[in-house]
């Protein structure tokens, strides 16, 4: 999954770098995007939540780049369409498929599959160097799924059983809070955060 994540931070630049480097790095990255999805369908009942969340995302931030910047991705408006299809196409087979492997996951995480009513844009910008700080040691940084799940939990809201929908617990604000976390840790406090945006 980091790899969708990765190519898409790649289709962002690459249309930055592209009069620098002609388009041989955007090109090819649209190609892999693409090479990914197609080999994640070909395995598609192998996908996990996490794998079809990430593939949902993969679809929303391409739409994303359309909507926010049509006139910066307009050589390539045709291609992305191509490759939000695919990712919509297939993040729905793999909530069909997670939905049978493992309904009772599905029926309190699946949230995280659905299609979210907003997108998230950030223009691109310069972040000084002072920001950066090490991370703690990987000793430190224990990743706990069960307290990540109720924490996504408590975004869910309206979509599920959640009794208090506008509600996050100070346990969860501080937890993924923290700082100068790494690995599995922070990626969720990002995703965290981006879905309590959306």
């Amino acid at each position: 999954m980091i790899v969708l994540l990765f190519q898409l931070v790649l289709l962002g630049s690459g249309i930055c770098m592209s009069a620098a480097t002609g388009q041989s790095l955007l090109d090819r990255t649209l190609n892999s995007l693409g090479l990914t999805l197609q080999y994640m369908e070909n395995q598609v009942s192998e996908l996990n939540l996490d794998g079809v969340f990430c593939i949902r995302r993969v679809e929303e931030q391409l739409q994303a780049f359309l909507k926010h910047e049509p006139q910066v991705f307009r050589r390539i408006h045709s291609q992305i369409l191509v490759l939000v299809d695919k990712a919509r196409r297939l993040a729905d087979k793999g909530i069909l498929s997670i939905e049978k492997k493992e309904p009772e996951y599905a029926s309190k995480m699946g949230f995280l599959m659905r299609t979210g009513t907003n997108t998230f844009w950030y223009p691109s910008r310069i972040i000084s160097s002072a920001y950066i700080e090490e991370p703690i040691s990987c000793e430190e940084s224990l990743f706990n799924g069960t307290n990540s799940d109720n924490c996504f939990r408590e975004l869910d809201g309206p979509r599920s059983n959640n009794s208090n929908p506008c509600y996050i617990s100070t346990w969860c604000v501080e937890d993924k809070s923290k700082p100068r976390q790494r690995d599995y840790i922070l990626t969720h406090q990002v995703l965290f955060w981006q879905l309590a945006e959306m």
